[in-house]
């Protein structure tokens, strides 16, 4: 089994724990396309740029890797795994978030209703935060420590078969780390669009109020376990995501929605707690969801 091969099956199994998943496989074809985009940067396009290198690391007569060889490195690496997601991955990213913002629409109301200009904004933006952290992925972590190795063996003057051989594993040992930032972020995609459709849906439908359900297991996380039955206000959750949508930078995303440790919100109560824990994700790879619940639902009185 090729090494691409065994990463699909593994992440296949990993997806499996996000918590839009039923039983009966409803939107498995949502994380699916996710999956596709996400690992579509280990095709053999790709593939063979690097093998192209190593190709050429191998041809030359020189008994060790040069600055000329590093520059041509250099070049392929950052073309092979530069910031640029293609028009067909970014079209494919458009329409399973889409599919997935319709569905936490579908959830809250029983239908999907006729997308108006917030909605149509949400989608694109969410399309844009997920062709961001796919590009900053390969262009800053990947990328620069593939370079870092080739730097290395140019100052360390082996030769030029153990420099190829070097570079070949250093390559499958990064696409392989990166399996588990792709398991994150499609989960991070359908999460946060879910919940982005479940808020239109709540405003739609008139709701006043929702419930966070945590997916309790021996694998839920201490923010989780806190937010879990807490009942927040719609209103709340508008004033979110309104502000992710007007976030000018990827950084500005973290400051508005922080990720949190479950202590950091410890013994407050659901009114106390800042805007940004108002909708899931809460950290990475979350499960949790929401619902909407009756305005005289009440929640656990050590959180209210």
């Amino acid at each position: 089994m090729s090494q691409y091969q065994q990463l699909l099956n593994e992440l296949d199994g990993l997806l499996g724990d996000i918590g839009i998943l039923k039983a009966d496989g409803e939107h498995y074809e949502y994380v699916e396309s996710i999956r596709d985009l996400l690992l579509g940067h280990l095709d053999d396009v790709q593939k063979e740029t690097i093998n192209e290198v190593l190709r050429s690391v191998y041809s030359s007569d020189k008994p060790t890797i040069t600055k000329a060889d590093f520059t041509k490195i250099k070049k392929a690496v950052s073309s092979a795994l530069g910031m640029d997601v293609n028009e067909a991955m970014q079209e494919t990213l458009l329409e399973t978030v889409t599919e997935v913002y319709g569905g936490g629409q579908e959830v809250v109301l029983g239908f999907r209703p006729t997308f108006i200009a917030v909605d149509t904004k949400a989608v694109e933006w969410l399309q844009k935060d997920c062709v961001y952290w796919v590009g900053n992925h390969y262009g800053n972590d990947m990328r620069e420590k593939l370079l870092s190795i080739s730097q290395d063996i140019v100052e360390s003057g082996i030769s030029r078969k153990d420099a190829a051989e070097l570079l070949e594993s250093s390559f499958g040992d990064e696409f392989s780390r990166s399996r588990t930032y792709w398991d994150g972020l499609a989960n991070h995609v359908v999460t946060r669009g879910r919940e982005f459709g479940s808020v239109s849906g709540y405003e739609t439908g008139g709701i006043q109020r929702f419930q966070v359900l945590a997916h309790i297991d021996s694998r839920t996380s201490d923010i989780c376990r806190e937010m879990n039955g807490r009942i927040i206000e719609v209103a709340k959750a508008v004033e979110l995501r309104d502000s992710l949508l007007d976030a000018a930078t990827p950084e500005d995303v973290k400051t508005i929605a922080p990720w949190k440790k479950g202590k950091d919100i410890k013994g407050k109560k659901t009114k106390d707690l800042p805007v940004g824990m108002s909708l899931p994700p809460y950290h990475f790879k979350c499960r949790t969801t929401t619902v909407a619940v009756e305005d005289d639902a009440k929640e656990d009185e050590n959180k209210s």
